[in-house]
């Protein structure tokens, strides 16, 4: 009987681990009319005093706990579980801890090796997301040995995922397993098996570490229970799983993670408090503010700014407008206090100029680059497509002759597109493309070798060959790979937004928007591939996607979504008003509007710290004529980066009771 009961979990855990990958039943109105709603929200209360992992939680914080018994199969009609089980969660500062208490006639569990085939035993499993938007999750087992299965899943995954993620990373997970009765043996009769646990916040890295008290996070409790004379365990969860497959984070259960228990200790009830006098915060200012400069010029929705090149009092920025006559202008004005007049120089009506950069020789031919997307009206709008296009400004007028206009080179393009152009001190000319897509690289371009898409390219725009009008610079990395763009100098890239070059060592940085988890900064290395999107950032994301060529590089500095969410790259600042900034990369975030600022001695982080946090959409950073920092909101025009007079001024806000 052993061994056949055996045999069969094996083949059936097998069966069963690989649901996610297709529905196990259909589910029918009744089943979905009986489960348990999806709105019910766990409160995950803090812990006061240490909890002692001994499989009996009874600590007084273990009293106040919400009790979890709603274990049921939702997927079959929602009915309850066979045997019960009660299950409790908290958590504190270091901590995740979980408990929980399964009445069983017959304790089977013989495997021993982490990360084994737990599911083929009696099993008690959590499953935490972070967040109700965001893909990442978390899947942790303890069976009735006490043997672990940890597993960080950067998105929803069949079997062949979870297996070629389980050595991914090691984790700190802590139990103590308690058992009523005896494993393994079928003859005679136990009662039960309870397990306490604990996670370390630090297991969560991947996803920004421990919660604030608010947050609300997803997930699911569940169980298998395996039984003589049964032909499958019965499996149950307080998830309303619209299908068996304990994968579904759709069907996750809310968690919110509070710091005094929404009613508990009985007799205490809460009161409101409406007479606070505290304004601010405990934190130390941050050491720069902003103030706005030339706040009489006319602008609308600035997107990118540059010093007329040997010029000592004019800038050019460019903006979009979304008007009945232009979508795109590019403006000049004199860098002086109080200015209110620009030169409209360019208007563009149907494409969005993203970035732009001068000649090197401007001086002499009066080229200036521009990085557009379009058409982006009309019926062609569906089908749009990134053009590096090359015009003439007259230095005198400062106004672009529209017949100068010269497409330079040219890709589909309807999303993700990137749009840095630059020069290099070594006089090429560099460009940022992205993806070209709107959501998770569904085309699969982030790796192919052979598309100018989701690449840093790197092009000689002063010696054309071979019918265009540009040439490939020998020293370009992949020219010996087959059926590679010669133009690719880095690929891997998601959405590059903002592309600089180090006027002092020459060194190129990206900033890069991420998807679900994480933002990214990249100091650009020769042949490198970044990732995408085989990996966000330094973090997996489709590990079963193919890497392309080049050497697997991650980001120089990188930022959960807790603080960042649309990153905006920066500049390098060589300035003299802020000397201790000087030399260092600066740059920002859309979404957050916060300021951070790296330093670097060759490919060396010598600091990195966040220096600024403003209310601005920013979309991107420029140096006036002085040199002087500038930050760019979407919203609100230009504004100059100053000390922050403040700083030394403890603030005024009570740091104990």
């Amino acid at each position: 009987m052993r061994a056949a009961v055996f045999i069969f979990s094996i083949l059936l855990g097998a069966v069963i681990f690989s649901s996610c990958e297709r529905p196990c039943k259909t589910v029918n109105e009744r089943a979905q009319n009986a489960a348990v709603s999806s709105t019910l929200v766990v409160e995950c209360r803090k812990a006061i005093a240490p909890i002692i992992l001994d499989g009996r939680a009874d600590e007084i914080d273990w009293k106040i706990a919400q009790p979890l018994t709603n274990f049921h199969l939702a997927w079959a009609n929602g009915r309850m579980a066979k045997t019960a089980t009660k299950a409790k969660v908290l958590w504190d500062d270091q901590y995740f801890y979980f408990f929980a208490e399964m009445e069983d006639t017959d304790l089977y569990a013989d495997v021993t090796e982490k990360d084994g085939d737990t599911w083929n035993n009696d099993v008690f499993e959590i499953f935490l997301k972070p967040s109700a938007t965001e893909t990442p999750y978390y899947e942790f087992h303890v069976n009735a040995a006490n043997t672990h299965f940890d597993l960080f899943l950067p998105h929803k995954g069949g079997a062949w995922l979870i297996n070629r993620l389980r050595k991914d990373r090691e984790f700190e997970m802590e139990s103590k397993v308690s058992r009523r009765g005896t494993l393994n043996r079928w003859m005679d009769r136990d009662e039960g098996w309870s397990v306490e646990g604990r996670i370390p916040w630090k297991d969560f890295s991947a996803t920004g570490g421990s919660p604030k008290p608010g947050d609300e996070w997803r997930f699911a409790l569940c169980r298998y229970d395996y039984s003589v004379g049964s032909a499958q365990p019965e499996l149950s969860s307080i998830a309303p799983y619209k299908r068996l497959d304990f994968h579904r984070t759709e069907d996750f259960v809310p968690l919110k993670f509070v710091s005094v228990a929404g009613g508990g200790l009985g007799s205490l009830r809460r009161e409101i408090w409406d007479g606070s006098k505290l304004v601010g915060s405990p934190d130390p200012p941050m050491p720069y503010d902003t103030e706005p400069i030339w706040p009489s010029l006319p602008v609308k929705k600035a997107l990118e700014m540059k010093r007329l090149p040997n010029s000592e009092k004019f800038l050019v920025y460019a903006d979009h407008r979304e008007t009945k006559n232009a979508i795109s202008k590019l403006w000049v004005f004199e860098d002086r206090v109080g200015v209110t007049n620009q030169v409209e120089a360019l208007s563009l009506t149907n494409r969005l100029i993203y970035g732009f950069c001068f000649h090197p020789k401007f001086s002499e031919n009066g080229q200036i680059y521009l990085h557009t997307n379009g058409p982006r009206r009309g019926e062609g709008s569906k089908n749009k497509n990134c053009r590096v296009s090359r015009w003439v400004m007259d230095r005198e007028t400062m106004k672009i002759d529209p017949n100068s206009h010269k497409a330079i080179i040219q890709w589909e393009s309807n999303g993700h597109d990137g749009g840095g152009v630059v020069f290099g001190n070594d006089g090429m000319l560099y460009i940022t493309t992205g993806d070209g897509t709107s959501d998770s690289d569904v085309n699969l371009t982030g790796q192919r070798i052979d598309l100018l898409l989701a690449k840093l390219l790197r092009i000689d725009v002063d010696k054309p060959a071979n019918g265009k009008l540009y040439g490939i610079p020998a020293n370009n990395p992949f020219l010996d790979h087959k059926n590679a763009a010669p133009e690719t100098w880095a690929l891997g890239f998601r959405n590059p937004w903002r592309l600089t070059c180090d006027d002092k060592t020459g060194q190129i940085w990206v900033g890069e928007n991420g998807q679900d988890t994480w933002e990214s900064v990249k100091l650009v290395e020769r042949g490198a591939n970044y990732g995408w999107s085989v990996y966000e950032g330094s973090h997996p994301f489709y590990l079963e996607r193919t890497l392309g060529p080049g050497k697997l590089t991650g980001p120089t500095f990188e930022h959960h979504h807790r603080e960042a969410r649309s990153l905006t790259g920066g500049i390098v600042y060589y300035g003299k008003q802020l000397p201790e900034l000087r030399g260092a990369y600066v740059y920002g975030d859309y979404s957050t509007g916060k300021i951070w600022a790296g330093k670097l001695d060759g490919q060396k982080v010598l600091w990195h710290r966040e220096i600024a946090d403003t209310p601005f959409a920013i979309t991107g950073f420029a140096a006036d004529t002085n040199g002087n920092l500038i930050v760019i909101d979407d919203h609100s025009g230009f504004h100059r980066l100053r000390p922050n007079q403040k700083v030394n001024q403890a603030p005024a806000f009570p740091r104990s009771l």
